[in-house]
This record gives structure tokens, C-alpha cells and sequence, in this order.
């Protein structure tokens, strides 16, 4: 969805912008539209291969993972989830529109550090 209106910077936050965005909006329509329990499988099965995945190299943080798949998706879609969960979806929501709002064209593009 943030891809979609705001492109972000080609620096190694790009991924982690888009690509989390993705997945958290994947999850939230998951959860919608099937209920808080499949969307705890959604969630188990991300965090089962995050895991998995974690120790074959030295995982960078959110902002610098552009080579490192299972971070800016699987960790981040349960950092979103965790967001939701403390500071509520409407909160979350808020956060994402006033990122599009600022970051979408002729207005500077965004970086993972916006987020």
C-alpha cells in the first residue's frame, strides 16, 4: 500500500518500508475477515521461519535489510502486529496514513526511518 503512493528511497530501508507495510496489511485483512485465531497461525508460521532462518547469518536491523527476506518480512510483520496489539489499530492506521500523507508525491520520498 505504501509502494502504491509513495515510493519510497532506493536505500537499504526500501525493502523494509514496502515489504512490511505489505505483509501488515496481509494480516490485518487475514485477521478481518477470519478471526483473531487464523491469524495467530499467520503469525506462528512467520515467526517459526524467522526463526529458522535467523541463525544462518548476522540478522542487520529493520531499517538496513534489504538482502535479509525474513527480517522486513517475517519480523516485520510481527513487530506491526505487536504495534497493533500495544498501541491499538486505529493508532497504527493513523501512523500509515500520515506516512503516505507526508511522503506522497511532489513530497520527499520516504525512508524505513519515516516508519
Amino acid at each position: 500500500m505504501v509502494g502504491a503512493y509513495a515510493y519510497p528511497l532506493g536505500d537499504s530501508s526500501y525493502k523494509f518500508l514496502t515489504e512490511t507495510m505489505a505483509k501488515h496489511v496481509e494480516s490485518r485483512v487475514l485477521e478481518q475477515r477470519y478471526g483473531r485465531a487464523k491469524h495467530e497461525q499467520y503469525l506462528a508460521a512467520d515467526r517459526q521461519y524467522y526463526y529458522q532462518m535467523r541463525p544462518a547469518a548476522k540478522e542487520l536491523p529493520l531499517v538496513k535489510s534489504a538482502d535479509q527476506n525474513w527480517v522486513h518480512y517475517q519480523k516485520g510483520a510481527l513487530a506491526m502486529d505487536t504495534l497493533v496489539q500495544v498501541m491499538g489499530e486505529e493508532k497504527v492506521n493513523t501512523g500509515m496514513r500520515e506516512l503516505i500523507r507526508l511522503h506522497t508525491p511532489p513530497n520527499n520520498k520516504p525512508t524505513g526511518k519515516a516508519l
